[in-house]
């Protein structure tokens, strides 16, 4: 009996190349396999990173970044066409002019997935790490009161700023920690003319009061039904926000 076999495929599609996806995009197009600029003082000098690069997007943002303030570095894919780069900065600080060395990388298939999948891991990381070190501010917010000692105020500043700094900068969602934060300011020792304690937890309310009407509406409710004048400084402040039309 003959055995019989395959059809060998093809010599083309035995040769065949993952299809470069960025060849027929109208933003990567135009973007080489591997560019740089340099900035000294200010200034830069070559030709620098192609125009179309200011279209990619950044993959975690807002926990990552383009910021040459520093030493950094993201990933950066194309909306159109899903090509993905590496973009890095080299910083260092001199006196007569600090240096920014900047480079973009494109990325094949495999090594773009790949880069994409450990940043996207790294920012549930972070998430459910802020989510937890939050729910460990609350009992701390809940209990202080006008008795609380030194040590328990700069806890409750602390955490404050953590909610300021979390919500105003990484976009995360502080709700859960509203009920707690008011609390806190309803029951804190208002030392005038300036209550640094106050002040801060007013300024992360405030902040959350502005990002939405029905967060105004949420604050009021927990405020209740206060005497304005018989309430310190900062929660006057904050119920004027709340109650102000934009």
């Amino acid at each position: 009996m003959t055995k019989r076999t395959k059809n060998p495929a093809p010599p083309s599609m035995v040769d065949a190349k993952p299809v470069e996806r960025w060849k027929s995009c109208s933003i990567c197009r135009p973007i080489p396999a591997a560019s740089s600029e340099f900035w000294k003082g200010g200034e830069t000098e070559g030709p620098g990173l192609p125009a179309n690069s200011i279209k990619l997007e950044i993959i975690g943002w807002p926990y990552y970044d383009d910021s040459t303030s520093s030493s950094n570095s993201c990933i950066k894919r194309c909306p159109e066409c899903g090509t993905c780069y590496q973009w890095s900065t080299e910083y260092e600080y001199l006196v007569n002019g600090s240096e920014d060395d900047i480079h973009l990388t494109r990325l094949s298939d495999e090594e773009g997935n790949k880069a994409v999948k450990l940043v996207l891991e790294a920012v549930d990381r972070a998430k459910q790490k802020f989510h937890n070190d939050g729910q460990a501010c609350i009992p701390l917010l809940d209990a202080f009161d006008k008795t609380s000692g030194v040590v328990e105020v700069k806890k409750v500043t602390n955490a404050s700023r953590f909610f300021y700094h979390y919500q105003l900068v990484y976009r995360e969602d502080i709700s859960f920690a509203i009920p707690a934060l008011v609390k806190a300011l309803l029951n804190h020792n208002h030392t005038p003319p300036k209550c640094d304690v106050g002040r801060e937890l007013y300024w992360v309310l405030r902040d959350f009061a502005n990002k939405a009407p029905a967060n105004k509406k949420r604050i009021l409710t927990l405020l209740g039904d206060l005497k304005f004048q018989e309430t310190p400084l900062e929660v006057q402040d904050l119920i004027k926000d709340c109650i102000a039309v934009k």
